[in-house]
């Protein structure tokens, strides 16, 4: 190997570990850095938060969270800034995610009060063009947020409300966020009162692809002769914006959205009072395919009314709510329109505008409009309407008597994959056998579940049982399901087919989880119910045999995840007792709300063993060896004689038997002892002795 290959093959080496210290590095710092106006530390906690956001930002890295209390930030403020620069913008930073709204004693996210900007919950943390003398726009930053550097979905910012950026006081376009190249998650956020010079007052999305959630997007605007997107531009982009509101945005082209060359999902968004000379809610250009589905549109105006269509632009509408507008759209081109399970009402008798033949279509399907409406290609399924078809008291709910109510197309709406809920959060109804409302409210006409079941119970074996729920509503019927091993839900089949769970005669099979599915249009589950079913199948009590005035021990077995009562009530797996008198000893066991009882006895012998006795005792010397017999009362008899001569009898039971020392074969004293011994002790021991005068050889 030459020193060149050698010196190369190190090079890599060294480049390889570097880049796994410096990932190693990024992970093992990976925190929470804390924000809070005022403050002075290193932002390792709150107490000792960082007084600028900028600050926060220079030093995280991907995977850190940064929390912000409640307080003001200017984008001037912090590491790397110059007071009063209009330049001065926040960057997002990759992998890392941006919280505010705390009050600045938080230890975890799920503790920060709620932050909904949509139903007048704003955050209480904002993020301030208002550098320079405050109140005076002429010397405001241009942007709020400027990410000009590549940001995945990973990157977050949640819970903040941008406003008084004045983009156009420099020519800069996206006053409230700027993305190129970047595809951040954007949540819970405010954009209000922000500026720019021509495109996005709120936000400009170039060749990004951003996710934004629960925003609100209100007095934002575009100023300038050539003004695109109010609220938000995209240009080359395809955000997905969902559970947004956009409110009194103005913009030439496009008062709340422009879309140029761009696809973007709009989902359950409400636009109202939007403004513009050239399409209230919506501007698409250059071949932008925009599609919306679940969205209201009210009072947005003004030439075009809601929507301009122009140059090869496809723009789709799905259950759509339309009110109060001069008319719906403009339509130039070659360039369409599709509106599908949609309503119309009062907007003007010319629904669209300039319409100009087959090369610029505005076509309408399966939808509700006023009878006075012209200018559009209606497809089939239309019906005409000369009566408001909206509850007054509920936002674009329908009447209960409207006809667009199961009237929508259900294939049309999940062809674009159309959200489980409606705007209102609502059970969007597209099952099978189902068939969902026109609009983008859904009218509540399936079953709602009153009183679901209990939570969970335990019972005994042969225990009978009902766990009923309660339902209002088009109720199509009941199904009880039974969760099984591999925790998919099985049918209990035609038996259990009602608004209450029965079981007769519980066993220990039965314990599992159940729930019921109420079917209606749309069908709706009940939470679950847990069923546990004892069985205490093995209880016993031991058998102990004492003396008289001794402790006995009783032990007790097979009550597993119970408890045991002795009659004294005591507790525990043994009792102890003096004894007395043999008698019978009875536990219980209890596990949950079951019971048995076992029984085992105390035998209580006596207190000594009887007396033991010896009632004769011979020698047979008519041969040899000598025999010697007799007949005694006890347990244990023993001869001992001479030259060491023993001989025992030994039996489990006491008694009286007849006795004998064999193989004798001196002469002399022989003695025989009798002993009676017993659980209890051992009696005194008594003797006899005889005398052997004959000596065998």
């Amino acid at each position: 190997m030459t020193r060149t290959t050698t010196f190369i093959s190190f090079l890599r080496l060294f480049f390889l570990l570097t880049c796994f210290l410096f990932l190693t590095s990024e992970v093992a710092t990976a925190r929470i850095i804390y924000v809070k106006q005022g403050a002075n530390g290193d932002g390792s906690t709150w107490a000792n938060a960082l007084p600028h956001l900028q600050t926060a930002l220079a030093m995280a890295v991907p995977g850190d969270q940064i929390w912000v209390a409640a307080g003001t930030y200017y984008p001037d403020e912090g590491t790397g800034q110059t007071d009063n620069d209009p330049n001065a913008a926040f960057t997002m930073r990759e992998g890392v995610s941006l919280y505010g709204g705390f009050d600045g004693t938080e230890s975890s996210l799920a503790a920060r009060k709620p932050v909904n900007p949509r139903i007048g919950q704003p955050s209480g943390t904002t993020l301030s063009g208002d550098i320079g003398t405050l109140n005076n726009d002429a010397d405001n930053a241009y942007r709020i947020f400027n990410n000009n550097q590549p940001l995945t979905a990973g990157t977050m910012l949640d819970g903040f409300v941008i406003t008084l950026a004045r983009g156009n006081n420099g020519a800069k376009s996206g006053g409230g966020m700027y993305n190129l190249n970047s595809s951040p998650t954007i949540r819970n956020c405010t954009f209000t009162d922000n500026k720019a010079s021509y495109y996005g007052g709120g936000m400009l999305n170039e060749n990004s692809h951003p996710t934004i959630i629960n925003c609100l997007f209100s007095s934002n605007r575009v100023d300038s002769s050539l003004e695109y997107g109010g609220a938000i531009a995209n240009k080359g982009s395809n955000p997905v914006i969902t559970a947004c509101t956009f409110s009194n945005n103005y913009g030439t082209y496009g008062g709340a959205v422009s879309n140029q060359g761009s696809n973007p999902r709009i989902v359950n968004c409400d636009f109202s009072g939007n403004r513009s000379s050239t399409g209230g809610a919506f501007y698409n250009l250059n071949s932008s395919n925009p599609t919306v589905i679940n969205c209201t549109f009210t009072g947005n105006c003004c030439a075009g009314g809601s929507v301009i269509n122009s140059s090869s632009s496809i723009a789709s509408f799905i259950n759509c709510s339309f009110a109060g507008h001069s008319d719906i759209a403009f339509v130039e081109g070659v360039s369409s329109l599709t509106f599908t399970n949609s309503v119309f009402w009062d907007n003007g008798t010319a629904l669209f505008s300039n319409y100009a033949g087959p090369q610029s279509v505005a076509t309408v399907t399966n939808s509700l409009i006023t009878g006075a409406a012209e200018n559009y290609v209606s497809g089939p399924d239309n019906v005409t309407i000369t009566a408001n078809p909206f509850n007054p008291d509920i936002y674009f709910a329908l009447l209960p008597t409207s006809a667009g109510i199961d009237a929508g197309n259900p294939d049309a709406y999940t062809a674009v994959n159309g959200p489980l809920t409606d705007i209102r959060e609502n059970a969007r109804t597209s099952g099978t056998g189902c068939r969902l409302d026109m609009g983008a409210v859904e009218y509540q006409t399936g079953p709602v579940i009153t009183s679901q079941p209990l939570t969970g119970t335990v019972l005994c074996t042969g225990t009978n049982l009902a766990v009923p729920v309660s339902a209002s509503g088009n109720i199509a019927g009941y199904q009880w399901y039974r969760k099984n091993p591999s925790g998919d839900w099985t049918s209990l089949g035609a038996a259990q087919r009602t608004a209450a769970l029965s079981l007769t005669n519980a066993q220990s099979a039965d314990t599992g989880d159940y729930q019921v599915v109420v079917s209606g249009c749309p069908a709706v589950t009940s939470t679950t119910f847990s069923l546990t079913v004892n069985t205490i199948s093995s209880f016993s009590v031991s058998t102990a045999t004492v003396c008289t005035g001794q402790m006995a021990a009783i032990q007790a077995s097979g009550c597993p995840g119970g408890s045991i009562r002795w009659p004294d009530n005591s507790t525990g797996l043994t009792y102890q007792t003096s004894a007395g008198s043999s008698t019978p000893i009875t536990a219980t066991c209890t596990v949950g709300s079951c019971q048995t009882v076992a029984t085992g006895q105390l035998n209580v012998v006596a207190a000594a063993p009887p007396t033991a006795a010896i009632f004769s005792l011979t020698a047979d010397e008519s041969a040899c060896p000598v025999r010697l017999t007799g007949q005694a009362t006890g347990s244990s008899f023993t001869f001992a004689g001479p030259n060491g001569y023993v001989f025992s009898q030994v039996y489990r039971q006491g008694g009286t038997y007849p006795v004998s020392g064999i193989n004798l074969l001196q002469t002399g004293s022989y003695t025989l002892t009798s002993v009676y011994r017993n659980q209890c002790g051992v009696s005194q021991p008594v003797t006899q002795t005889v005398t052997v005068t004959r000596s065998c050889p």
